[in-house]
């Protein structure tokens, strides 16, 4: 009787403090949680590098032009926010599991929207409140010069997705790491101009 009365309570407890989609636009800070190219494609690929350097290289540094150029990919803009704390190290280390049985293809990819959750219950930052970002990349199309990518919302106490909308971004730049950085740049600032405004109608209750 005893077990069961205190797991009631810690039930009822979880269920009081669950954020909602609404909370991403209350909140003033973000957890952000990284690139996650963990169940991407690379479509057409015809670089120099090997698909393992894409790998064990470039899931990095797509990742720390993000920390090492703030102005210029300014999470805060983007997403109207007075603070951001990056917690991106649990994402570095996930991605370089991603696997490289036809990592590379010249066929359209597309990521299972229903494939999402599992994706985030696996998230393991060193934060376990508050709203989480990651930005989970389903392609990098080099056919159509477009990175498509699940812009994901996280409650972080229970690794249950708020909010998630896909968004393209064209490739710009010259160099592996600035072509498709010049991708994130361009979906940043689509959100920062309109699409933020746009979910904070669709998903904000008061």
């Amino acid at each position: 009787m005893k077990t069961l009365i205190v797991s009631l309570f810690i039930a009822l407890s979880i269920s009081t403090f669950a954020q909602t989609a609404s909370d991403v636009f209350v909140k003033s800070e973000i957890v952000w949680l990284g690139l996650d190219f963990s169940n991407s494609k690379y479509v057409g690929f015809t670089e120099t590098v090997t698909p393992q350097e894409i790998v064990s290289q470039y899931f990095i540094k797509w990742n720390t032009l993000i920390l090492s150029e703030p102005e210029k990919y300014n999470l805060k803009k983007s997403f109207w926010k007075k603070g951001v704390i990056y917690d991106i190290d649990f994402m570095i280390k996930k991605n370089l599991t991603t696997s490289l049985d036809n990592y590379n293809t010249y066929s359209e990819y597309y990521l299972a929207e229903n494939k999402l959750d599992s994706i985030v219950a696996e998230y393991k930052p060193n934060n376990k409140s508050g709203i989480g970002l990651s930005f989970i990349v389903e392609s990098f199309n080099k056919i159509t010069e477009t990175a498509s990518i699940y812009v994901t919302f996280i409650d972080l106490s229970t690794n249950k997705i708020l909010i998630k909308e896909k968004i393209y971004g064209k490739a710009v730049g010259f160099g592996l790491r600035n072509h498709w950085g010049g991708a994130i740049y361009k979906i940043l600032k689509q959100i920062e101009i309109s699409s933020y405004a746009y979910w904070r109608s669709k998903y904000f209750k008061k």
